[in-house]
């Protein structure tokens, strides 16, 4: 999750350079037919509401609204997904960017 847009970048570098940086060493490999899930929750997590300087837990509307572009039929499922993906993210970010 802390990849985010920034693997197009790391693998245009990587070809520039003929070195694979260490994010991308260090990236988990993904199944391919999860692609589409997290593809779908960084634009959900672009759009993201920040209050106090901390990212707020995604709306489920907005989730709602982008998954029939997304998730034929069980929408429920989808926004399960969103919504763990979400929780894993805020947490990330809470124990990463502690108040000094």
């Amino acid at each position: 999750m802390r990849f985010g847009d920034a693997v197009a970048y790391l693998e245009d570098l990587e070809a520039d350079t003929g070195t694979t940086p260490e994010p991308l060493r260090e990236r988990p490999e993904l199944l391919t037919y999860l692609e589409p899930t997290l593809e779908a929750f960084h634009l959900l997590s672009g759009a993201r509401n920040y209050g106090q300087g901390f990212p707020q837990p995604l709306a489920i509307a907005d989730i709602l609204a982008l998954a029939p572009r997304y998730e034929s039929g069980d929408h429920l499922r989808f926004l399960r997904a969103m919504r763990e993906l979400d929780a894993l993210f805020l947490e990330d970010y809470a124990t990463t960017h502690r108040p000094p």
